[in-house]
């Protein structure tokens, strides 16, 4: 509420604004305004679809954590200082100990949960050194397209699973 009074203040006070001769907000009028135009914490993700022999290799997410017990497909927060290339490189050296070597962008996605909203760039590995494992851990394991369609994942990764269903790969 203070964010959206400050703001309101700044503006009432440009050079830009005829000022009204008088001007009251209240607090009620404030927490009235509904809860979607308020801010909403948004997370830029860097997702690896990392495939080879026609298999796709998922994490299981740790019980405690978002969306906790749901499997995805590997990667993690872009950093401020970063491009989405360097953070999905980054994550997947971190979180499944490989190094990329190519990536092609697959898809993007905006999605709004209750508690936040995400935005997913998604891109196929199929070029790596090393063999995927998880580092943090959680189960892990390689699944055929077919076998995507039996597992529990996020809501967010549904576009995704469904972007690899009408692929060829």
């Amino acid at each position: 509420q203070a964010a959206i009074f400050s703001s309101l203040h700044k503006i009432c006070n440009s050079s830009l604004w005829r000022r009204p001769q008088s001007f009251t907000l209240s607090a009620s009028t404030i927490s009235n305004i509904p809860h979607k135009t308020q801010m909403t914490k948004r997370i830029h993700v860097a997702v690896g679809v990392i495939y080879k022999d026609k298999q796709f290799f998922l994490t299981k997410r740790l019980e405690n954590a978002h969306q906790g017990g749901k499997w995805e497909f590997p990667g993690g927060k872009v950093e401020e200082d970063e491009t989405v290339h360097q953070a999905l490189h980054r994550e997947l050296k971190e979180e499944i100990a490989i190094d990329t070597l190519a990536m092609q962008p697959l898809i993007e996605i905006s999605h709004d949960y209750s508690d936040k909203q995400v935005l997913l760039e998604v891109f196929l590995v199929d070029q790596f050194l090393g063999e995927p494992s998880a580092q943090e851990g959680q189960q892990q394991g390689w699944f055929s397209k077919a076998d995507l369609l039996q597992l529990d994942f996020p809501k967010a990764n549904i576009t995704i699973l469904d972007q690899i269903q009408q692929s060829d790969l």
